[in-house]
Parts: structure tokens; C-alpha cells; sequence
């Protein structure tokens, strides 16, 4: 985006202005316009890559934000960031995660958000039904599921652990131990003495 204009790739220009629905390829009519944004496009690209290979992680059982709650589009490895992704229950991807103190750890998994109270198999607006059965957490050296009743809405995990540097991963899995997706919200509150 620059200003008003989007280019995708280095072949859809468009006007925003003119054509808010982006269907008129204006890029041959624009041909400088195309070419500043590709190179300012390609030096921004080259600072910033290097940085897209480090791990970002997010701070857990910090003071400052506890209890957190986790999200899918946050996800490594995967994402599900719309309806359709939601609806499809067949995503799972992982969080990159700091535990900041030792303590007793509490996991809530869902599907869909928490306020929902909806079931974990349950489709939203009639869409997204799927064979949820057990649940799995993975996390430092934490590898644990459980069974699901078919109209759970979460599933807890209460563990303990230290601070470090870890891979946070949360399956849904079916009767016969497939993963199906993850949980797209994760909330984690280190319990408080």
C-alpha cells in the first residue's frame, strides 16, 4: 500500500481510490509508479527478512499479564486468522513462549472464543463441525491429553513448570488419536500463592 494503491506482486496495480473493489489492473497505465514501489518494496524486504527467522516469543506468567490469552493468527508453522480457517477446524500450528516464573501452570483450551461457551465440536452459524475427542498439551516437558465429553466446551491442563525458553503446542484430537486442529485460543494463568 502507498497512499491510495495497492500492488500485489509486480503485476496488480490498482487504484484504491478509483476502483475500491480493486477489478481494473492499472498497472500498465502506471508504469513508474509500479516500478518505485517493486524497488522500495524489495529494500524493505531485504531489511526486514532477517528478522522473520527469529523466534518471537510471548512472555508467560509475567506480573504484568496474568493470565494471557493466546490466539491462532499468533501461531508458528500454521495459522487460522479467518471464518474459513475456523470453520475447517484443521489448523494447528505453535507458539514460541518465555516462562518468565516457576509455578503451577493453567491451560484452557478452546475452539472457538471463550465467551462463545460453545462446544468444542459445535459449528458456528451452522458451519465447522468436527469429531472432537481428547485434547493435548505440549509444552517443556509436558505432554499430556485427556478424554472430552462431546458437549465440553474446554479442556484444562494444570502443570508445573520453569522458566525457559519452550515450544507451546495444543491439539484437538479425534476418537482414534488424529489430530484434527489446535486450540485457536489458549488462555495460561500461573496460579498465585
Amino acid at each position: 500500500m502507498w497512499g491510495k494503491c495497492r500492488l500485489v506482486g509486480v503485476e496488480k496495480f490498482y487504484d484504491v481510490a478509483a476502483y475500491p473493489h480493486q477489478d481494473h489492473n492499472v498497472a500498465a497505465a502506471n508504469p513508474d509508479i509500479v516500478s518505485r514501489m517493486v524497488q522500495h518494496y524489495e529494500a524493505w524486504w531485504q531489511d526486514a527478512q532477517p528478522g522473520f527467522e527469529q523466534p518471537r516469543r510471548i512472555v508467560l506468567g509475567s506480573a504484568k499479564q496474568n493470565p494471557m490469552t493466546l490466539y491462532s493468527p499468533d501461531w508458528q508453522g500454521d495459522y487460522a486468522d479467518n471464518n474459513g480457517d475456523l470453520f475447517a477446524g484443521n489448523r494447528n500450528g505453535y507458539w514460541d513462549v518465555t516462562i518468565e516464573r516457576a509455578g503451577t501452570y493453567e491451560f484452557t483450551l478452546t475452539r472457538w472464543h471463550p465467551a462463545s461457551k460453545l462446544a468444542l465440536s459445535a459449528p458456528l452459524k451452522g458451519k465447522g463441525t468436527v469429531p472432537i475427542a481428547k485434547a493435548r498439551l505440549r509444552v517443556a516437558n509436558v505432554d499430556e491429553d485427556q478424554e472430552l465429553a462431546a458437549s465440553a466446551t474446554e479442556a484444562g491442563f494444570t502443570c508445573e513448570l520453569e522458566p525457559g525458553n519452550y515450544r507451546l503446542q495444543t491439539n484437538f484430537l479425534n476418537a482414534e488419536d488424529k489430530e484434527i486442529c489446535g486450540a485457536y485460543y489458549t488462555q495460561v494463568k500461573l496460579k498465585e500463592n
